[in-house]
């Protein structure tokens, strides 16, 4: 049917992007450590990953240390958080990171298991 929607479809623009920004990164240590963090999130259902992808590359606009703490801890979050709640969290640590990027690593680098003891229902609230 030609209004439905594949998973490649869904991740090839994201590919694009994601290559781009690892060309750009000088380190090839660097460039190892991420790749090897986009293969731990891989294991994540698409919509987590997705998320994950999404918000990593809007973090690493403003620091790829931080984006790097992100991608460590995404597989934790999406194991713990819903999708939309991956974005907001890492939309939080990328605000945190603008102001500092101490902050934002630090953010970051606590993880997600917090979340993990609020019930489900609140967590929008948090």
């Amino acid at each position: 049917m030609s209004g439905e929607i594949h998973s490649d479809d869904l991740i090839d623009p994201l590919g694009e992007d994601l290559d781009e920004r690892l060309r750009s990164v000088r380190s090839p240590s660097e460039r190892r450590t991420i790749a090897g963090l986009l293969g731990e999130i891989s294991h994540l259902p698409l919509e987590h990953t997705r998320a994950v992808l999404e918000t990593a590359a809007g973090i690493a606009g403003v620091s790829l240390r931080a984006s790097i703490e992100f991608l460590r801890a995404a597989p934790e979050a999406g194991q713990i958080l819903e999708p939309p709640e991956v974005r907001a969290w890492g939309e939080l640590g990328r605000r945190l990171t603008m102001n500092d990027v101490e902050s934002g690593v630090s953010f970051f680098a606590s993880g997600v298991e917090e979340f993990s003891k609020v019930p489900t229902t609140t967590r929008p609230f948090v």
